[in-house]
Formats: C-alpha cells, structure tokens, sequence
C-alpha cells in the first residue's frame, strides 16, 4: 500500500481577520522583513510568543517567527496612520524523516518499505466553482482567486481543469497547462439555478479517471445540495476509491459543514469555512502549500484476507505542532 502523506502544521485560535489586513506567512525560526511606506513610530505584536518584532530602521520592522499560530500585527506611522497585518506563524514540515512516521493498517502496526519526499509529482488539480444564482456576488472574487491559484501552481509539467456547476456539472476547460486557457474557462461565469453539489463531485471524479500523479480536486460551494439524483453516500464512496484529494470550501453560512469536513478528511484534504469571497485567495495559498509538502510512504499491507472491505489506514508524525493528512483507507 502506497501513502501520500501531507504533513501540515496544525492550526492555532486566530483573531478574526480585518478586511484591511495583510496576511503575511512565517516559518518558526525563520524571519522576513516589513517595510514601510513612511517612518515607523510605532509597532504592537498581540502575542509575543507567537512572533517577535523589531524595529531595525526608520522604515522596516523584522518580524521573527517562534511558535506556530497566529497573531496580529500592526504599524503605525510618524503621520498617525496604520498598516495592519495578520501573521500566520507555522511549522517547517520539510524536513521530516521515515523514522517520524508510523503507518498502522485497521489498528495493526505496519512496517514502512519506502519513504521519500515528493516534490516533483506532476500536479493535476481540478477548480470546482458553484455557479448557481446565490452565487452571484461572490462569483467574480472566485473567478480571480481561482486564476490566481493556477498562476501559482501550474508549472509546465502540471495541469489545471475548471468544473462549474449550478443544478449540473460542466467541464469548462480540459486539464491544460495555458493559463490563457484556463483564464477563458473562467471568463464570463454567470451564476444562476440551483445546486448539484453531489452529482458534481462524481462527475468531477470520473474525469480524473485515467490520470496519473498527484490528483487533486477544489471545490467551493456556498449552499447545500439541491438537485443531485447521488446521495452523499456515494459521493463519498466514489471519493475512497478514486484516490482524489478532495479540498472542500463552504462559503456562508448556508453549508453542510459536516459533510464537506467529512470529505475532505476521508481523502486527505482539508475543509476551509468562510465568510466571504475576499478570504478566498489566502485558502488557495494554503492548498497550493500543501500540494508542494508532501512524503511518499509505502507499507506491504500484514492483512491476506481476500475480503475486499474497506480497510482504515492511520498515519501518523512524531513531531509536536504537525499532523499528517493522507487517506484514510482504500479497497483492496
């Protein structure tokens, strides 16, 4: 049984963020440097055991990451304005070995046989966007988030697929690597109908039917099915036998926010909440990370049995502030 573990630092209590604010990424032991359009009088750090800041010139601050989480930081300036900044202290999770993993397999113990960092797998990542007609404010922030993430992402040995949907699915552009073409996918979205959450994320996994490498699907939603012929059942069930990652993000309040966490969890993703569409270009900074910090790990499964059940696999890091997302099991 082969694994792909994504180690991912695990997420502290972090104030609300201000729309005006920056959100600025730090490592633990590693610093960057804030510069100022004006003269700093003065900064405050709301926990200083989270990240240290030190004036180092008129104009620029050195910000020091110390322990993962979150924390608020803001500038003032000589003239009396402010610059606001949420920092997002984490965990460099690079540098694992095979020895801070253990794999166990329906509760039993499993030697690892192989282990490697992967970080030339060839992305394939579908941007599933609701479209339907309560989408409509929303759906231009989307739209730039989503070409946003391809503009990060896609390399030349990598592909992107756009997916709308409203009351059905519908492939807007094939997995390409032009960002020209994945840009005129998302061009001109119109958002009305209801909504086939279900059906779509079966059809989306049928599309990656075939394709190999590192899968991974994105979707953002802001309701709860409407109009799907599948259950959530077999969603999901299709989703623990494709292999698919499955990055689930609810938009609102009008969510099932247990199902999509299921998903995402069963697959070795994550479930991002939200409140609004500016919020969404920071989510995509975050599964872009994920998809480029990932260990191959692979066991000879002890089970012989012929039943072909469903089998829990459970991996886990010996490392404090980390948690590993993979799969959580597979048919035999």
């Amino acid at each position: 049984m082969v694994q792909s573990a994504r180690p991912t630092p695990v997420p502290a209590n972090q104030a609300e963020e201000s729309e005006a604010a920056q959100t600025l990424h730090l490592l633990v032991g590693r610093s960057l440097v804030i510069t100022s359009p004006a003269r700093i009088k003065r900064v405050s750090l709301a926990d200083p055991n989270i990240a240290e800041a030190i004036v180092i010139s008129p104009t620029q601050v050195l910000l020091n990451g110390k322990t993962p989480g979150g924390v608020s930081l803001l500038i003032w300036d000589e003239a009396g304005q402010s610059q606001a900044f949420e920092v997002s202290v984490d965990i460099d999770v690079l540098g694992l070995s095979q020895k801070d993993f253990s794999v166990s397999e329906d509760g039993v113990r499993q030697t690892v046989t192989r282990f490697e960092r992967v970080d030339d797998l060839p992305i394939h990542a579908a941007v599933v966007l609701d479209s339907s007609g309560s989408m409509e404010k929303a759906l231009p922030q989307a739209r730039d988030a989503a070409l946003g993430f391809f503009r990060d992402t896609i390399k030349p040995k990598d592909r992107g697929a756009v997916i709308t949907f409203n009351d059905h699915p519908n492939i807007g552009v094939k997995f390409s690597n032009d960002l020209d073409t994945l840009a005129g996918g998302l061009a001109g979205l119109k958002a009305e109908r209801g909504t086939s959450l279900w059906d779509t994320i079966i059809f989306t996994l049928f599309y990656f039917n075939g394709v190999k490498g590192q899968r991974a699907i994105l979707l953002l939603t802001d309701g709860r099915d409407e109009n799907s012929r599948f259950n959530f059942d077999d969603a999901l069930d299709d989703a623990r036998r494709s292999g698919v990652t499955i990055y689930t993000i609810g938009l609102g309040d009008d969510i099932d926010k247990r199902k999509l966490t299921k998903l995402s969890e069963e697959t070795g993703g994550r479930a991002f909440f939200i409140k609004s569409a500016a919020e969404l270009a920071a989510i995509y900074a975050k599964i872009q990370e994920d998809l480029r910090s990932q260990y191959l790990v692979a066991y000879q499964s002890t089970n012989t049995s012929p039943e072909t059940n469903f089998r829990t696999v459970d991996v886990k890091v010996d490392r404090s502030g980390v948690e590993v997302k993979t799969l959580h099991g597979y048919y035999p």
